[in-house]
């Protein structure tokens, strides 16, 4: 499920990323859930959960209108971008033929979107 290609004479193994990303309970772990099970006994997948890398504590935001505070769960600064982006590379070097990238800025970091 991955292919390799030829660069300067050197092989490249190139990997399969797919992302998933939508708002608050759209679907995105229950279609990864499926994908999952589809290639289970057929080529090596891994998930990058972007739920796993929330930082913690949660950073808090307050409503303008009401003045309550809130955790947010709604901005890129709220992750250990960090670790998200070790993670990525770890699959990238390793021999999973499938990484699927799961969560609301899955599409949003161009680290990701543009490997």
């Amino acid at each position: 499920m991955y292919t390799i290609e030829m660069k300067e004479d050197k092989m490249i193994k190139k990997h399969n990323i797919v992302a998933i990303a939508g708002g608050s309970f759209s679907g995105k772990s229950t279609l990864t859930t499926s994908i999952q099970v589809f290639f289970q006994d057929k080529i090596k997948t891994t998930v990058l959960n972007m739920d796993s890398y929330f930082k913690n504590p949660t950073p808090k935001t307050t409503s303008p209108y009401t003045g309550i505070e809130y955790e947010e769960h709604n901005h890129p600064t709220t992750l250990e971008l960090g670790k998200i982006f070790i993670d990525f590379n770890q699959a990238m070097k390793s021999d999973v033929h499938l990484v699927i990238i799961e969560g609301l800025f899955s599409l949003y970091l161009k680290q990701l979107r543009e490997t």
